[in-house]
């Protein structure tokens, strides 16, 4: 329950699971009203979430080493740790926001799923502060050095024999001397196991925040070393301790808030290390515009210094790291158009103004015949949730909506959006998104209606409310909507340009490669 909070509150919405699906069944998408959860599933030393149960499994074994901590032949239960509850819990949260982050079409893809549950379970043992305040004791409040607040799954480690910790993400043994781990530009590179690699991104992020609970904790250690800047031996004062631990506890909480926040960021397929961090950064920007305590900042360095960049990256400067609005993507559109139908940017800017009020406040002018066909969830037409509003446009679920109407009500604006890109005087949003609707005159391979082959196949996959701080800082509600579409692709260049050309070519293939094209920001009254 604490992990799904840090959700709900990150998110500003109800978490919701991943529905189950059945592609092939009428009613293609089942709602899932709670998560199940099996403490004594598996008589071995693991524990997992199933995506096809929508629950959680843990293990439980016996001993076996001597160790001074476990007596053998006891048994260890993996659903009473912590670390574990709250890194399967992430993984089943996970897959409720992108449920497509299952499929490794980069190798970033499942190194990211493993890493993201460890950032969440990682800064929950900041939330306890008995915890906390006695770590930093110990470690006289540099958290750099060797604690339990680094570690995940200390016990588990320990009986099943792989050391001290089953991750350590601030350093290692060498030698038989503890030293804290360096960032490693070349090290990604080098490492493809999803969690050694995830463990790469992981680091990055507790750089961030070690960066920024330093620069905040600077004066406490002048004042308590009169300047000198070192510590006497001993103790540090109690005094000391519960300052160090609130400033700790302070910190950890933004940092795990803007790595939540950013999942709403990413895209929906084939997630990479370096679009997570413009996730972070664009994220953060629209709750925070002006970031005084520089976290931002903190973020891109450390996420430099372990060699994590966005592809194609010009620069890794703030400005250059945000994700594109809706109106500057209108405007490069209008720049990149033929000569011939090419417009002012300074209209295409004020058009995409104009439509995207109209998306949040007027009626679109669409025909809703398709909403049937559309339709993937329980009902075959959607039915209007109690709470949500009459007219036919984006509208923020209410807080106080059952999580059932919820999921229904993203269902009935999911169907709506998808008949707004479908309209033809819509078409600029389908191409400001990237998307394509017209596949007549176009590869073969581009995923097409089995209708109507002429008109693309486009999945609005959610369409959900976030929870964000307006420019005098009262909350606002925005909207988040996820768009896939998919072409079949092949590594042979022969094979590709054939089936190219061959009618159906999307269908009953499965394409060799993915790519996305990122995210694009709209919000509206």
């Amino acid at each position: 329950m604490k992990t799904i909070e840090h959700f709900e509150r990150a998110l500003g919405r109800k978490a919701l699971w991943s529905p189950h699906v059945n592609r092939e069944a009428e009613i293609k998408e089942n709602y899932v009203p709670r998560l199940r959860i099996y403490p004594h599933a598996l008589r071995q030393q693991n524990a997992f979430y199933s995506p096809q149960k929508k629950s959680l499994l843990f293990g439980y074994f016996p001993t076996r080493p001597k160790d001074g901590k476990n007596t053998p032949g006891t048994t260890v239960f993996t659903c009473l740790s912590h670390d574990i509850i709250a890194h399967e819990t992430t993984h089943a949260l996970l897959d409720g926001v992108h449920p497509r982050f299952d499929e490794p079409v980069n190798e970033d893809v499942l190194a990211f799923h493993e890493a993201f549950a460890d950032i969440v379970a990682l800064f929950q043992h900041f939330s306890y502060p008995g915890v906390l305040r006695d770590q930093i004791a110990r470690t006289r409040g540099n958290l750099a050095r060797q604690s339990v607040l680094g570690q995940l799954a200390q016990q588990f480690a320990l009986a099943s024999g792989r050391g001290d910790a089953l991750r350590n993400y601030l350093g290692k043994e060498v030698n038989g001397k503890w030293e804290p781990v360096k960032p490693d530009p070349t090290l990604l590179a080098q490492t493809a196991e999803p969690h050694d690699r995830g463990a790469i991104l992981v680091a990055a992020v507790f750089s961030a925040f070690m960066k920024v609970y330093q620069m905040r904790t600077r004066d406490l250690f002048r004042i308590a070393t009169e300047g000198t800047g070192v510590l006497r031996e001993g103790d540090i004062h109690p005094d000391l301790v519960n300052r160090l631990a609130e400033e700790a506890q302070r910190c950890s909480e933004r940092a795990l808030q803007m790595s939540i926040r950013a999942i709403d960021y990413c895209p929906p397929v084939g997630i990479t290390f370096g679009a997570y961090l413009r996730a972070i950064i664009t994220a953060d920007y629209d709750m925070n515009p002006i970031d005084r305590e520089n976290w931002r900042l903190a973020f891109i360095e450390s996420f430099r210094e372990w060699g994590i960049a966005p592809r194609g990256a010009r620069s890794m400067a703030e400005d250059s790291l945000l994700w594109p609005t809706g109106e500057e993507a209108a405007e490069e559109l209008a720049k990149r158009a033929p000569l011939t139908e090419r417009r002012d940017p300074g209209s295409a800017r004020q058009n995409i103004r104009d439509v995207t009020t109209r998306m949040f406040q007027q009626s679109a002018p669409v025909d809703t015949s398709a909403d049937e066909d559309y339709s993937r969830k329980a009902l075959r037409t959607p039915q209007r949730p109690r709470n949500s509003t009459g007219s036919d446009v984006l509208t923020p679920a209410g807080l106080s909506m059952s999580r059932y109407d919820t999921w229904l009500d993203a269902d009935r604006q999911a169907a709506m959006f998808h008949r707004w890109l479908m309209a033809e005087d819509w078409s600029w949003l389908a191409r400001a998104l990237g998307l394509v609707v017209d596949v007549s005159d176009l590869p073969k391979t581009i995923s097409a209606s089995k209708r109507n082959p002429d008109r693309a196949n486009l999945e609005i996959h959610s369409v959900r409310t976030a929870m964000k701080r307006g420019p005098l800082g009262f909350p606002e509600q925005h909207i988040v909507v996820v768009v896939t579409q998919w072409r079949a692709g092949f590594l042979d260049v022969g094979k590709q340009q054939a089936i190219d050309q061959q009618p159906g070519g999307w269908s009953g293939l499965r394409p060799s490669v993915a790519s996305n094209a990122g995210a694009l920001r709209f919000t509206g009254a």
